[in-house]
């Protein structure tokens, strides 16, 4: 029997086993020296390069050799078997809880723990981004720009932030001048690289690099699951925005405005303060469809939803109520006549710059009641649509007289 990889169990088995042995340090020589041959333009034999093993001759073979290891071997061994499944078990436990963190800073934060040190992740910027697709694979394996993502030398607050890829990993020099070896392994998730891993042990320990695979897996399923996840929020985000939204006013829709509406009823109920309903019609939108068509009329509405949110607090309820009427709900106290003199300065703004032979104008209506009325949703619009109603009279008598709607 020979060619066991488990090094450690060779000496206490029965019999001992025969096998061989390629240090670490003759592989690393190796390496280095072809490392330099290709950075200094030498050919390169494309034959393997052969690491000559050093035979370790035990029992198994038929040889009467027995290898007693040192007495300090064996303690060190029974602390690597305990300690070595207990810690791996709790780095993943770490690492689980940042494939459900809620932002960046959060799952870097993840790895501030004492298990995981030495250690440098440097991540593509884009992939550090909700709104990017994770599946998809740069065009460049590593972007120009990297995120640090994590810097075990870095303080206690620490934050995620970018660098040039040319510097490879903050503190390079510093790194480099160390007689410790620098180990970079990539980055990858279901085959998109995302990103690389520095590891940079201040002593020489044999279970330090043993931890590394294990580290690699942990790290690459970690923040690639973040990463995915993170994006199926802003999906979901996207997905729930889209139902309660109006496509064309990116105001609520009736759908999107019943819904918060519930949790705004709960809480004027309990303060009974005051709570002003204003509607808003375009005026002449019939007329303005049928002469210049409905893209001609959507941007007369686009317009009008735009002065009505700009004039509006900025938390205030704002929907398209159905077709040109748009209506907002607003708690607390507000001035109504400024708020209708800002709807019409912003039109009379843009009738003055669009060139359109037609102007935008809307008809207001405002009802104020308090919370403690208890008065129903259907009553406050009832109100808010008499009160708009006899404004629009208003601007028809106006402009009969001056004829201010031209072919």
């Amino acid at each position: 029997v020979s060619g066991f990889d488990g090094m450690d169990s060779i000496y206490f088995s029965t019999p001992q086993l025969t096998s061989s042995h390629c240090s670490h340090a003759k592989l690393a020589e190796a390496a280095a020296k072809t490392v330099l041959k290709i950075l200094h333009g030498e050919k390169i034999s494309k034959s393997p390069v052969l690491v000559r093993p050093e035979i370790i001759l035990a029992q198994s073979c038929g040889c009467r050799i027995g290898h007693l290891p040192p007495p300090e071997y064996l303690v060190n061994l029974s602390n690597r078997y305990f300690e070595f499944p207990d810690e791996t078990r709790a780095i993943f436990r770490v690492l689980e809880k940042m494939q459900t963190s809620n932002s960046l800073n959060e799952a870097s934060e993840t790895l501030r723990r004492d298990l995981i040190y030495s250690l440098t992740v440097m991540v593509n910027k884009s992939y550090t981004s909700p709104y990017n697709e994770p599946n998809r694979q740069s065009a460049k394996h590593f972007e120009d720009t990297m995120c640090v993502f994590y810097d075990s030398e870095a303080g206690k607050d620490f934050e995620p932030y970018d660098i040039d890829r040319s510097e490879i990993i903050p503190n390079l020099k510093q790194a480099l001048a160390s007689s410790e070896p620098l180990i970079f392994t990539a980055l990858d998730f279901v085959n998109v690289t995302f990103g690389y891993m520095c590891f940079h042990f201040s002593y020489d320990d044999i279970l330090n690099y043993s931890r590394i695979p294990m580290i690699v897996t942990a790290l690459r399923n970690s923040i690639g699951g973040f990463a995915h996840r993170q994006y199926q929020r802003y999906l979901g985000a996207q997905m729930e925005e889209l139902y309660k939204t109006d496509s064309l006013t990116g105001l609520y829709n009736r759908s999107g405005f019943n819904r918060v509406f519930e949790y705004f009823t709960e809480r004027l109920k309990k303060s009974k303060g005051p709570v002003t309903v204003v509607l808003s019609d375009l005026d002449r939108l019939k007329q303005i469809n049928d002469l210049y068509g409905h893209s001609a009329g959507d941007k007369a509405i686009q317009e009008s939803a735009r002065a009505f949110k700009l004039a509006c607090p900025e938390d205030a309820l704002c929907v398209r109520f159905g077709g040109d009427e748009l209506l907002a709900v607003i708690e607390g106290d507000v001035d109504t006549d400024a708020l209708k003199k800002k709807i019409a300065d912003y039109l009379d703004s843009y009738n003055e710059i669009s060139g359109k032979p037609y102007k935008v104008k809307s008809s207001i209506g405002v009802f104020k009641t308090t919370g403690a009325d208890d008065i129903g949703f259907e009553t406050l619009v009832r109100r808010a649509d008499e009160s708009m109603y006899k404004e629009k009279e208003m601007h028809h008598k106006s402009e009969n007289s001056a004829s201010t709607f031209q072919v």
